[in-house]
């Protein structure tokens, strides 16, 4: 599952926001990845 989530927020050239610190890690070299204090 993540890895599809990752994917398509590469095609899309979307940020990632997640709460899950481990997804967050492992896609930090394909996607931005956004912080949740930064958009709230």
């Amino acid at each position: 599952m993540d890895a599809i989530v990752i994917q398509i927020a590469r095609e899309f050239g979307s940020v990632l926001l997640t709460l899950d610190n481990e997804m967050a890690e492992k896609s930090k070299n394909f996607v931005y990845v956004g912080k949740i204090e930064e958009i709230l």
